[in-house]
């Protein structure tokens, strides 16, 4: 896809970082470090963008960093907040792929754990392929 939105880091004064992103409705979050607040904005840019594929909705144009300051410093105003661009940081996150289209892979697997993978597939009443994408998933590929 290949898509990058921006996001605003707004350092609170308890130090806790706000994050939202201009473009994309409903996309925030908060982190208690930086490094907390950028692995959420990733998590809540995917979400958002999830929740638009759903319902069959496009994905926001993406605006230039000048229209993206605009744009955080009109929500401050608006929500009554102070505005202060030195406790702004913007941040270029990459829009998860979203491309659930299925691809046939082939694997080689011994024959003991495929049979101990079917089992569990049909004691979990999941095909085999959908039970290994949600074992992979459980390891936070």
């Amino acid at each position: 896809m290949g898509l990058k939105y921006i996001a605003a880091f707004m350092q609170e004064d308890d130090g806790i970082f706000s994050v939202f992103f201009p473009d994309v409705e409903g996309a925030i979050t908060q982190g208690e470090d930086f490094s907390q607040a950028y692995d959420m904005a990733v998590d809540a840019l995917r979400e958002a963008l999830l929740f638009r594929v759903s319902n069959n909705k496009p994905f926001p144009q993406i605006s230039p960093l000048e229209q993206v300051r605009e744009k955080v410093k009109y929500f401050h105003e608006q929500e009554g907040f102070t505005y202060d661009e030195s406790r702004v940081l913007y941040q270029l996150i990459p829009a998860p792929s979203l491309d659930k289209k299925p691809v046939r892979i082939n694997i080689t697997v011994p024959h003991a754990d495929l049979q101990e993978i079917d089992n569990k597939a049909r004691d979990l009443g999941m095909a085999r392929s959908a039970f290994l994408v949600s074992a992979a998933k459980a390891y936070q590929i």
